[in-house]
This record gives structure tokens, C-alpha cells and sequence, in this order.
């Protein structure tokens, strides 16, 4: 098989677009992804074409909109923030990438089959569906770097990624088929806002053969579940790497825009750089030459990888590779339009996804409400990158400490009464930045004004520490910036008192008055 490797835009929109019906998925896909059956990620051409129409009939309904919605405030509000504020209260690591696949695996599960597995939840259950779609994706990915005839080997004798394959079938048949007999007998009942996409293929064709319906939902299942949760992950690791980007969000966010257009910026940024579905291949029907000059044949498999788009200086521009909202803003502060064979996240063409309408309600939904309330800091050591897989995952996760922001404004009155208490430890081995050097550093007049967004001298402090400006304690200074980040992992630093409030300015003061005990 030959293969040709694109990132060309002309290139993308020859294909997806200009002579389309000459790109098909191809043989070779619907191989690889068997597991699909005859769903609408495998097929071409006339069977294609009808699975198409009727699921944008159903998708684009005004009640499955508004039953996304629902779902995805319901999801937000009573499952997801209330894990989000024990983990912040216990102080407790988690993996922020697995918090939000197993959300949208809810989310997925509910709109598609109208069931709520609720793994997100306190104890991370284990869901067999789940798995079983996690083990299926995992040797797909296997089958795409072997050979054809070593991997059909292995699935004849069943060995090996292919016997876990066969296992992982098995659970993912046995859930649909369940979920279709439920269905079914529930198909008579009058239509209700919280009707499934099953339901409504059902209620649409009460014809429809199981087999049918369990390529469709399962097909629409792949579509929606991990790629909301990996891009939800990518976009707070970029929030996290990016305070400032981070200060004019939440700033967007507590002025309450009706549309928060900052935000739609950073998530088309975020899916920018790290597209969930990083990659896209087509087969060629007829022989031709490409706008790049590139010719192609029969038997051609075409590669295209979105994520090596994203960071090309000819596509996206010198700072390609920075997490710059802003590129998405219009001199007027509307969302600007890219178009769709350069921006490829949602695909491209007569096979856009249909989806995408969905995914944003979904992403902004849980973007605006984690962010309002919670910053996120990610592990120190903690290594984040690319997973080779089919969805874009983070190979080590997400490892992250969830801080209210409201706890933010009062540790500074906490510090000032534990310094009073002498309940402060000394600086661990190799801690730097102290309290007295902040103090200093006020009296000097050498810390600058808070930058656009930040309120108060703890912003300013958070920046001039990432940014390796604030300077080695003096001799005998004690009780570092360090020491406090610890104590807050620790959950040693209590709350604040009544009344208490304060800056660091509070804490130059009470340095000169000996820290004696006043009421800020």
C-alpha cells in the first residue's frame, strides 16, 4: 500500500471538498474499524449519504438541543462541581483528564442511549462499557502500526490485542443490545424531553433492525465520548501554562457576557493545537495529481495530520505554537470564522461533523463553570504530553491540585495569624521567597502594579514567582512562598478568622508592628 502524507490546506480542500467523492474512507478503514460494523464512520458513497441526512434530521432537532443542554447543566452542576469542591476541600491530587472523559462518557451514554452510567462520581467507578470501548480503541490503534496480515492472524487465532478485542465486543454488544430491548419497549410512551437519539432512530423507523441501530449508536457513542473529555483536559493544561490567558477568562466570565466570546476563542485555540481526533486518512478512487503536485493513485492511502497543521508558520502564522486566543477575535470582538480545511478539528467538508454544535455546548457549559470557580495547578514534576492513540489523550493524565479562588484572598490573613502563632514552619531544604522578602520588597517598592485581570499583590506575587523575579530571601530571612504552597497541599493552613481579610501590604505592617494582633 502506498501512503502520502499531507498538511498542505490546498491540499485538505481538494480532497474534502473539490473532488470529494474521490477521497472515500476506503477499505482499509472500514477493516481497521470493524468494530463499527456498517455505522456512518465507516461507510461510503449511498449508504453514507442516507445515515448522514437522517442523523442531522435528528441531531438538529430544537427538543435534542435542548435535551443536550439539560444534560449538560445537570452533568455540570450536581455531579461534576460537587467533585471539583471535594477534591479542592480535601486537598487532594486528581487527574483532571480522567475527571473529564469519564463527564463526557455520562453525557454520551445519556444523549445516545438515555442512560446515565455515572461514573463520574466519587469513587471513580470502573464501568465495564467504558472499558471495553477504552480496550477496543487501544488495539485499533495497534492495528494501524503492524501489518494487516500479522493483526488478521491474530484476530483469526485470537491471541494477543486481538483476543482482548474479541472480549471487548462482546461487553460493548451485550450493553447496546440491552439498551435497544429497553428502548424498544419503552417506544410507545409519549415523546419526552429527555427522548434519547436512540429512541428517536427508533421512534423515526420502528423498522429498524437491531443491527442497524447498534452500529449508529454506537458509531454516534465514539463520536462524542472521549473527544470532549481530552479537548476539556488540553484546555485547562493551556489555562494552566497561560495565567494571563487565564485572568482575561475569568475576567469574561464575572462581567457574565451573554456570550463570552474570550472563551469560544480559547477553546477553538486549545482545539487548535491539540485537535481531539489528531489525524484523518482517505483512500483514492481515480488517479490524480493534487494542487501540491503530488500525484495519486488507486491503492493510495492519503494521511493527514491536523495536530503537525496547527504548528506550520505557512498555516497558522509565527507564533504558530502559542496558546493565543486572541488570533480568534475579530477588530469588531466577534468570534473570527476559519475555515474549515485549515482549522480540521471538526473535520472537513460533506463530512463535518455533525456534532459540533453539541461539543461547544458541552465545552462551554463545563469551561464556564469550572473556571469561575476553581483554578487549576498542576503537580510540580508532573510531565503532560502527547499519547500516540487515536484520540488525543495526555499519556500520564492530568495531575492537578483544584484550588477554589476563593481561597486566594483570605490566606494572607491566615499567614498573618500563623506567623503570630509561630505556627509556621521553617523552609524545607532549598526553599526560597520568603514572607520577609515580600515585605521588603514593599517597602523597596520593587513589586509592580497587578497586570490587566489581576486584582490585589497575591496576583502579582503568583506572576513575579513564575516569572523567577522575586529574589533569594536575605540572611535570616525565614517562612518562604515555598513553605506556604506546601502547607496548602498539606491542608495544614486553616481557615481564616472572622473579619480577617487583607494583602500583602496588611503583611508589611504587621512586620513593622511587631505582627501584634489587629483587625483588618
Amino acid at each position: 500500500m502506498k501512503l502520502l502524507i499531507t498538511c498542505d490546506p490546498a491540499n485538505v480542500n481538494h480532497i474534502f471538498n473539490v473532488n470529494f467523492h474521490n477521497y472515500p474512507k476506503g477499505h482499509e478503514f472500514s477493516e481497521n474499524f470493524d468494530i463499527l460494523g456498517d455505522g456512518i464512520f465507516n461507510a461510503d458513497h449511498e449508504s453514507w449519504s442516507s445515515q448522514r441526512k437522517k442523523a442531522q434530521l435528528l441531531i438538529t432537532q430544537p427538543r435534542f438541543l435542548a435535551f443536550v443542554t439539560l444534560c449538560s447543566r445537570d452533568k455540570v452542576d450536581n455531579f461534576l462541581l460537587p467533585l471539583l469542591r471535594q477534591l479542592s476541600e480535601q486537598n487532594k491530587i486528581v487527574d483532571l483528564q480522567d475527571v473529564f472523559l469519564r463527564f463526557s462518557f455520562d453525557i454520551t451514554c445519556k444523549l445516545v442511549f438515555g442512560i446515565d452510567p455515572a461514573s463520574l462520581s466519587p469513587d471513580f467507578t470502573i464501568v465495564p462499557f467504558a472499558k471495553a470501548i477504552d480496550e477496543a480503541m487501544a488495539t485499533i490503534l495497534h492495528r494501524h502500526v503492524v501489518p494487516p496480515s500479522w493483526w488478521k492472524l491474530m484476530r483469526r487465532l485470537k491471541l494477543g490485542r486481538e483476543k482482548k478485542l474479541a472480549e471487548a465486543w462482546c461487553v460493548i454488544d451485550d450493553f447496546i443490545a440491552e439498551s435497544i430491548q429497553k428502548r424498544k419497549k419503552d417506544s410507545n410512551r409519549v415523546n419526552s424531553l429527555n427522548d434519547s437519539l436512540l429512541t428517536a432512530y427508533i421512534n423515526d423507523d420502528s423498522a429498524a433492525d437491531d443491527r442497524f441501530l447498534r452500529d449508529t449508536t454506537l458509531s454516534l457513542m465514539l463520536a462524542g465520548r472521549d473527544t470532549i473529555g481530552v479537548a476539556l483536559a488540553w484546555f485547562f493544561y493551556l489555562l494552566c501554562k497561560n495565567p494571563d490567558k487565564e485572568a482575561k477568562l475569568v475576567e469574561e466570565l464575572r462581567h457574565g457576557a451573554e456570550e463570552p466570546v474570550y472563551l469560544q476563542a480559547a477553546l477553538c485555540e486549545a482545539l487548535r493545537l491539540y485537535p481531539s481526533v489528531p489525524f484523518e486518512s482517505k483512500g483514492v478512487v481515480e488517479a490524480e495529481s493534487l494542487p501540491s503536485g503530488h500525484r495519486v493513485e488507486p491503492g493510495t492511502q492519503v494521511l493527514f495530520s491536523i495536530y503537525t497543521m496547527a504548528r506550520m508558520e505557512g498555516v497558522w502564522g509565527k507564533d504558530c505554537l502559542e496558546f493565543r486566543p486572541e488570533r480568534w477575535i475579530t477588530e469588531q470582538g466577534r468570534v473570527r470564522h476559519e475555515p474549515a480545511y485549515k482549522f480540521m478539528s471538526f473535520n472537513c467538508g460533506p463530512r463535518t461533523c455533525l456534532g459540533k454544535g453539541i461539543a461547544f455546548v458541552e465545552l462551554r457549559e463545563a469551561a464556564m463553570a469550572v473556571v469561575r470557580e476553581f483554578r487549576m495547578e498542576i503537580v510540580e514534576g508532573h510531565v503532560v504530553e502527547p499519547k500516540l492513540s487515536i484520540i488525543l489523550q495526555m499519556r500520564n493524565g492530568l495531575k492537578v491540585l483544584c484550588l477554589h479562588r476563593g481561597v486566594v484572598k483570605k490566606e494572607v490573613a491566615v499567614l498573618c495569624r500563623r506567623k503570630e502563632e509561630g505556627s509556621l514552619p521553617s523552609p524545607r531544604s532549598g526553599e526560597k521567597g520568603s514572607v520577609a522578602v515580600l515585605c521588603r520588597r514593599k517597602e523597596e517598592g520593587s513589586l509592580p502594579s497587578p497586570r490587566s485581570g489581576e486584582k490585589g499583590s497575591v496576583a502579582v506575587l503568583c506572576r513575579r514567582k513564575e516569572e523567577g523575579s522575586l529574589p533569594s530571601p536575605r540572611s535570616g530571612e525565614k517562612g518562604s512562598v515555598a513553605v506556604l504552597c506546601r502547607r496548602k497541599e498539606e491542608g495544614s493552613l486553616p481557615s481564616p478568622r472572622s473579619g480577617e481579610k487583607g494583602s500583602v501590604a496588611v503583611l508589611c505592617r504587621r512586620k513593622e508592628e511587631g505582627f501584634s494582633a489587629i483587625t483588618v
